[in-house]
C-alpha cells in the first residue's frame, strides 16, 4: 500500500504570533474589532489591567485556534483524503509554539509524545517531557484514540554511539509505559 501514516514532529517553527489575516481573523473568532486593543502587545495598559489581560487572552486564544486550524487539522484532513493515519508530536521537550497540545493532538489518529533517552533529559530536572507523555496520553482518553505514541529512546549519540544497553534503556521504557503510552516509536 505504500506510505500509510505520517508523523509530524515536534513544532520546531517558533512562536510566530502574526499573520496578513490576523486582525480579519481575530474579528471573525472573538466577535470584536482588536485594533484599538494592539497597544497591549507591547506592554500597554487600555482601560485597565483588567481589560488588557482579557484582551491578552483572547488574543492568545486566537494564536492558538490558528495553529490547530491551519496547521494540525489541514494535515489531519488531507491525510484522512487519502487515507492515511495522522501522529503528531506537537510541543515536545518545550513549548515551542503558541498553541494548545491537547486540541492539537485531538487532530492526530495517534496522539504522540517525545521522551529521550539522556541524563538532561529524562531526569527529574525535565518535567516538561513527563508532562509531554501524559499530554498525549490524556489526549487519547479523552478523544477516545486507543493508541498513544512516543518518539522514545532518542539519543543525541554522537560522541559516544553505541554506548546504550538495554538494560540502560529499561528504566526509561518503564517511565514511558507507566505514563500512559502504549506504543514506542524509534
Amino acid at each position: 500500500k505504500g506510505v500509510q501514516t505520517l508523523l509530524t514532529d515536534s513544532w520546531e517553527a517558533g512562536v510566530q504570533n502574526w499573520t496578513p489575516a490576523m486582525l480579519a481573523q481575530f474579528r471573525a473568532r472573538r466577535g470584536y474589532d482588536p485594533t484599538p486593543w494592539l497597544p497591549v502587545l507591547t506592554g500597554r495598559m487600555v482601560q485597565s489591567a483588567d481589560a488588557s489581560e482579557r484582551f491578552l487572552f483572547d488574543f492568545r486564544q486566537t494564536l492558538k485556534d490558528l495553529v490547530v486550524d491551519n496547521h494540525y487539522a489541514v494535515l489531519s484532513q488531507a491525510l484522512k483524503s487519502r487515507g492515511m493515519g495522522y501522529y503528531t508530536e506537537v510541543q515536545g521537550d518545550y513549548p515551542r509554539a503558541i498553541v494548545d497540545g491537547m486540541t492539537a493532538k485531538a487532530r492526530a489518529d495517534i496522539p504522540t509524545a517525545e521522551f529521550w533517552y539522556r541524563p538532561w533529559s529524562t531526569g527529574p530536572g525535565q518535567p516538561p517531557l513527563k508532562a509531554d507523555l501524559e499530554e498525549a496520553a490524556s489526549a487519547a482518553h479523552v478523544y477516545g484514540k486507543p493508541l498513544v505514541a512516543a518518539e522514545a529512546l532518542t539519543v543525541a549519540a554522537m560522541q559516544d554511539p553505541w554506548s546504550f544497553s538495554p538494560a540502560m534503556l529499561k528504566p526509561v521504557a518503564d517511565e514511558i509505559f507507566a505514563r500512559g503510552v502504549n506504543r514506542i516509536l524509534m
